[in-house]
């Protein structure tokens, strides 16, 4: 979220806890599945759950008082309900994603008595346009690139792929903590982190992606590596 006014915690966390997570939910796209984390279910730090560790979910819940908290942001912003100006939220060009986001804005037009729309974009123009930084909020997809907890450095101050340009010391630290340490250690500060983008409204999980691979039958040995790693035939043999 780029425009001042989502710069503002406040602001950010009534919109997300104004609509309903499970009428979001009931669009879910094909080939995904509602995702609870910033992180795969299946993820684990020196062959253990990092779930089961960490604990959570942490993500934001729904509040009957959102439009208070919003209230709340506006006040410091110094402005009030009224002179919210109309946000455009950008997504995919996909029926589903389309209906999910008409479920938030319909509850935020309802409860913030404003007028909220969306900007359905290709996936090459909505990575252009978060990548540039030019929009005040987004419904996208962040792909890790290096393992499942790559996704955490991907909100560090300066990462190329940080979609909410977040430049905090504090969470640098702690990725950078996360980093350095193992077994539940790391899952304990990984969990900070994951707090940290869940609380200040920062990240807000929805689903995750599925992909599906496919061989023939009595090949062995192909590895499938998850998070776009490609696949691996150094093994690969037949029966």
């Amino acid at each position: 979220m780029q425009s001042p006014l989502f710069k503002n915690q406040k602001v950010r966390q009534a919109f997300l806890q104004a609509f309903s997570r499970k009428s979001v939910l009931s669009h879910l796209p094909k080939n995904a599945s509602a995702a609870e984390s910033i992180v795969l279910p299946s993820a684990e730090i020196d062959g253990k759950s990092y779930r089961a560790m960490a604990g959570g979910p942490f993500y934001l819940k729904q509040s009957p008082g959102a439009a208070q908290i919003l209230a709340q942001g506006l006040q410091k912003l110094n402005l009030k309900l009224k002179d919210l100006s109309a946000v455009t939220v950008l997504c995919t060009d996909d029926a589903s994603v389309k209906l999910m986001m008409n479920e938030m804005i319909a509850t935020w037009n309802g409860q913030f008595q404003n007028y909220f729309n969306m900007e359905p974009l290709s996936s090459e123009k909505l990575a252009g346009r978060i990548k540039s930084g030019n929009f005040s909020a987004a419904l996208c997809p962040l792909t890790p690139s290096g393992g499942p907890f790559s996704a955490f450095a991907q909100f560090c101050s300066g990462a190329a792929g940080n979609p909410a340009k977040l430049a905090d010391p504090a969470y640098d630290a702690l990725v950078a903590s996360a980093q350095q340490k193992s077994g539940a250690a790391a899952a304990a500060v990984y969990a900070e982190a994951e707090k940290y983008l869940g609380q200040r409204a920062v990240f807000y999980p929805l689903f995750y992606e599925k992909h599906y691979f496919a061989c023939a039958k009595g090949v062995t040995g192909v590895v499938f590596h998850p998070y776009l790693g490609g696949v691996d035939f150094i093994r690969a043999g037949k029966e």
